[in-house]
């Protein structure tokens, strides 16, 4: 369960906040309503942010994960609110992850030409 909770955590990260995915979709809903692909920063409805939200989508989905697998304890809330709100920070994490690869995929490829 544990470890189930903060791949999800992985997973709704990278689809966040790595994809583009929300940008494209905001984008989209925008021009539909408003005929231009430029939304202001500040346009941010109740269910955009819900999508646009790791940590809240982090949240509900661990939330719901707990119900369904009946784990809803103490703990385990706890340790969904926490893997919630270090959303932020797994992003880095991955981030920082990516570039270590691509540092040492071109250290690769320097060694073998």
């Amino acid at each position: 369960m544990w470890l189930n909770i903060l791949l999800i955590a992985v997973i709704l990260v990278i689809i966040t906040d790595l994809s583009g995915i929300v940008e494209y979709f905001k984008s989209h809903l925008y021009f539909k309503l408003r005929g231009t692909y430029n939304y202001p920063p500040s346009w941010d409805t109740p269910l955009i942010h819900l999508i646009s939200c790791s940590l809240c989508q982090v949240w509900w989905v661990g939330l719901i994960y707990l119900i369904v697998i009946h784990q809803v304890t103490i703990p385990a809330i706890a340790y969904l609110l926490v893997i919630s709100y270090l959303t932020t920070t797994i992003k880095d994490i991955l981030a920082f992850i990516k570039e270590l690869l691509t540092k040492a995929i071109d250290k690769l490829f320097r060694i073998i030409k």
